[in-house]
């Protein structure tokens, strides 16, 4: 959280975070951060997270992640996207390319969020590999 100048820690995701990607979105008609696509280990999974009460996150003084913010999973992507980044299109989440390991998917898609689920789009037609 930014405070002032400064930064201030909120807590502890309950999961490993690290060569993740990471937007805001509306979802619902509320605010969604979505948390997707680890490069090693989660390569089609993201997760939402979202206040459990509405206000300012500047309000939020010493909390626990568990009593302040709800995180779910959500429906899976149908093909990895390790190591890309989620884009917002006009409001829903697109991930395109990426992969895991040695294994490149030169897919789009794109997570609709009136249905909850991942919906490809196209080929990625200028993918090398």
């Amino acid at each position: 959280m930014l405070s002032g100048c400064n930064l201030e820690r909120l807590g502890d995701l309950p999961f490993r975070f690290a060569d993740d990607t990471c937007g805001t979105f509306i979802v619902d008609r509320s605010p969604v951060v979505l948390i997707c696509f680890n490069y090693f280990m989660e390569t089609k999974t993201c997760r939402s997270l979202k206040k459990r009460k509405s206000g300012s996150l500047s309000a939020l003084k010493n909390f626990e992640f568990e009593t302040a913010f709800l995180l779910d999973k959500i429906e899976n992507s149908t093909y990895g996207h390790g190591g890309s980044q989620i884009a917002n299109y006009q409001g829903f989440p697109l991930a395109l390319g990426g992969g895991h390991g040695w294994v490149f998917e030169a897919k789009l898609e794109m997570f609709d969020t009136t249905q909850n689920l991942w919906v490809e789009k196209a080929d990625y037609p200028y993918a090398s590999g």
